[in-house]
């Protein structure tokens, strides 16, 4: 998220820079469950097209599995935090240690 300085310049406010990546996205809610075509991802999170943006609500919870670039399988639980137009903004939970 870039929001502008007090000089007019521009501030990366994300904790992890964002990868393009144009994959398929297996989007998983209670037991449902759809595929969505990914547009960039980062350590902490996934953004992805979504042509019906009313199936989520902000603060719900999913999960997420896409290849990244590498083509390594990727499988993370998070929350939607933002929608718009181009998509929804997916924000990884921390990994809990095993027990």
């Amino acid at each position: 998220m870039l929001k502008k300085s007090l000089k007019n310049q521009s501030i990366e406010r994300r904790l992890s820079p964002r990868n393009r990546l144009k994959a398929m996205v297996k989007v998983a809610k209670e037991e449902d469950h759809t595929s969505e075509e990914t547009i960039n991802y980062s350590l902490t999170g996934l953004f992805f097209k979504c042509n019906f943006s009313d199936q989520y609500s902000i603060n719900e919870k999913v999960e997420v599995s896409f290849k990244d670039q590498r083509g390594t399988a990727q499988t993370h639980t998070g929350q939607v935090v933002r929608k718009s137009r181009e998509g929804i903004a997916i924000h990884y939970h921390e990994k809990q240690d095993e027990l």
